[in-house]
């Protein structure tokens, strides 16, 4: 069975589109990590297209502020004009979606949240000292997260307590060895930040117990324009051409 994965679509329809043909081929299943709003100029687009996917799925930070569960000063403000634009052109179904998706997902082969166990929407995973407190709560071997926007993979070999770090940026496969636990960052669909302009999205094939990162082209200009077109902030679209 092969897992495709996604997080931080962040209303970005030509990125989430993009994602889903290239994984389509090989997904039996879809997990989607939260940030399916915010930033981006299609929310309900893309509300509508994770849920025909029939996506397991979590509420990442962005979603939460989309429907009035956090107070969008809490943002920095570029975020928080994005978070009340979003407001204002969020569906009444879409809203019914958000509102029904769980903090954590867990699984008989893995557990899911949008930021880290111990804080789901909100806790950022960077470096191995905050990735302990995920490990200590983790039930399973592996646990999938977003929210960074920067793809990596976490490792700890159960017994012990030292954390390997690797950031998968370019792309590439991580091979999940016995002995080991991890937690597994896919990258964002709709708004990088590793320097690298290109969608980011995972597969885990759970056969071969191979997780393959991907980076996937899209046509960056016309989410732009539709950003632009919005009057969403300037600096929200042009970070899209630079990956930042």
């Amino acid at each position: 069975m092969t897992l495709a994965i996604l997080s931080d679509i962040h209303a970005n329809l030509e990125a989430l589109q993009a994602c889903i043909e290239r994984l389509s081929p090989v997904a039996d299943r879809y997990l989607c990590l939260g940030d399916v709003v915010g930033y981006g100029p299609n929310p309900n687009e893309c509300c509508e297209v994770i849920q025909n996917l029939h996506c397991v799925a979590v509420v990442g930070n962005h979603d939460q502020a989309a429907i009035g569960q956090i107070d969008p000063s809490w943002f920095n403000p570029l975020a928080a004009a994005a978070v009340r634009w979003t407001q204002e052109h969020l569906s009444e179904s879409s809203k019914r979606w958000l509102l029904g998706l769980s903090e954590v997902v867990m699984e008989d082969a893995f557990e899911a949240a949008h930021g880290a166990l111990d804080y789901p929407a909100t806790g950022y995973i960077t470096d191995a000292w905050s990735s302990t407190p995920t490990f200590d709560l983790m039930k399973r071997d592996l646990c999938f997260v977003g929210h960074t926007h920067v793809a990596a993979v976490y490792a700890q070999a159960k017994g012990h307590q030292m954390v390997g770090v690797q950031q998968i940026s370019s792309g590439g496969s991580v091979e999940l060895k016995d002995g080991f636990r991890y937690i597994l960052n896919p990258g964002a669909v709709g708004q990088p930040r590793d320097g690298i302009p290109r969608a980011s999205c995972a597969a885990y094939n759970t056969e071969a117990r191979v997780v393959t990162i991907m980076r996937v082209d899209y046509p960056v200009q016309i989410t732009q324009r539709k950003m632009r077109d919005a009057g969403l902030p300037e600096l929200l679209w042009r970070r899209l051409a630079v990956g930042r």
